[in-house]
């Protein structure tokens, strides 16, 4: 009887791998299950269902908790999600609004309650979403070489803000060399 050790996924193809010792060798072997038929609205319980339904992944997968065997076929789902997500190319803006100032763009602003958000207390899968929106506003806001409001050397001048000055850093005494 083969002992399973590990279970895991592969994304690309969507497939569940599992590690286990055979007994007649005592060596450590892999399987890969792949799990055809997957989508972003897929049910875990019913993927689940079918792998078991298969003669030759049943006995290995009887041995591996169902709860962990559903998070990890939801974990595949999760990360589908994510890939479906539009990604857009954006390989100029012809498609820009030509305004008086270049870097003003319609619909590619992030939203408020994001800029606003601590993301340090985000899961991963929320902040990958972010990051992603994040990405297309920034490429549509982007100008390249080749469109019309292009400059190669943009000088910009900022507006001066008084600082109050800190004690740190008004002090004579201080190392000139450093």
């Amino acid at each position: 009887m083969p002992v399973v050790k590990h279970c895991g996924i592969r994304y690309s193809p969507p497939t569940l791998v599992i590690f286990y010792i055979s007994d007649e060798t005592g060596s450590t072997h892999r399987r890969s299950m792949p799990i055809r038929g997957i989508n972003s609205s897929s049910n875990s319980e019913d993927l689940l269902d079918q792998l078991m339904q298969r003669s030759k992944n049943s006995y290995y997968l009887s041995k591996i908790s169902k709860s962990q065997l559903k998070r990890l076929i939801g974990k595949l789902i999760n990360h589908l999600t994510l890939a479906e997500e539009p990604e857009t190319e954006i390989n100029s803006n012809d498609n820009a609004i030509k305004e008086d100032n270049p870097f003003k763009r319609a619909n590619t602003t992030v939203d408020e309650k994001v800029l606003n958000e601590d993301f340090n207390k985000v899961d991963e899968v929320e902040l990958d979403r972010i990051k992603k929106k994040m990405d297309v506003s920034f490429e549509a806001n982007r100008i390249k070489p080749g469109d019309d409001t292009f400059q190669y050397d943009l000088d910009v001048e900022f507006e001066r803000v008084d600082v109050d000055a800190c004690s740190w850093d008004s002090n004579d005494e201080s190392d000139p060399d450093f």
